[in-house]
């Protein structure tokens, strides 16, 4: 049997520890399973929800991705945000998974689109200006247990800066306008899409926003 590794790309606001469940999942099916956190978010994040440039969680990928360097079968799987990082990873050629697996990768979000167009002119004026999550207790989720869990977590916060929106609206914006080249990278049979029945930890992040 070829041995088989994953990454998990956790969501937006989160940190890894909120995918370990579905790291047992995998690591149940023998799957070797590496948890990151995106830069700007966990225990070793200097402030939470901030980062200078994308450049950090390209490098981040690619740091984490070498730890499934000795796997026959290499997997990335994006939840959310971490979704979006997977693709923009992949489409520009940071990291080459045999295998994509996608739970609602923000492709879209809530967010007013004059708040987004003004982001870059925020950034510079103001990098450091928090701009708050759009996910309350009332459209987190309709499970109490779930939605306790999610805003008793210390790690979880609830706001980023300004230079980190715009850099998560740039790429969002890369993600779709080049996503039609995912199938000249990856065999489309491979691309998972909100695939198999996982036992999903909860983020900051619906298919909607």
């Amino acid at each position: 049997m070829k041995k088989a590794s994953i990454l998990i790309i956790h969501g937006l606001f989160e940190h890894k520890g909120r995918q370990e469940i579905n790291a047992s999942w995998f690591k149940e099916l023998g799957i070797n399973s590496y948890l990151m956190d995106i830069p700007g978010h966990g225990n070793e994040a200097k402030v939470l929800g901030d980062i200078s440039s994308w450049d950090e969680i390209d490098n981040s990928v690619k740091s984490n991705y070498s730890y499934l360097s000795s796997s026959e079968i290499k997997i990335v799987f994006g939840h959310s945000f971490g979704g979006q990082v997977a693709l923009y990873s992949i489409l520009k050629g940071l990291i080459e998974p045999d295998f994509l697996i996608l739970s609602a990768p923000t492709l879209g979000d809530n967010y007013p689109q004059f708040i987004k167009n003004l982001s870059k002119t925020i950034s510079k004026i103001s990098p450091a200006l928090r701009i708050p999550s759009s996910v309350n207790k009332r459209n987190l989720s309709t499970d109490e247990s779930v939605v306790k869990d999610y805003f008793d977590d210390p790690l979880v916060f609830r706001s980023l800066t300004a230079r980190y929106a715009k850099e998560a609206i740039e790429t969002q914006n890369f993600v779709n306008e080049n996503i039609k080249n995912l199938k000249t990278l990856c065999n489309p049979a491979k691309v998972i899409i909100k695939a198999a029945p996982l036992p999903m930890a909860s983020d900051s992040l619906s298919p909607t926003i």
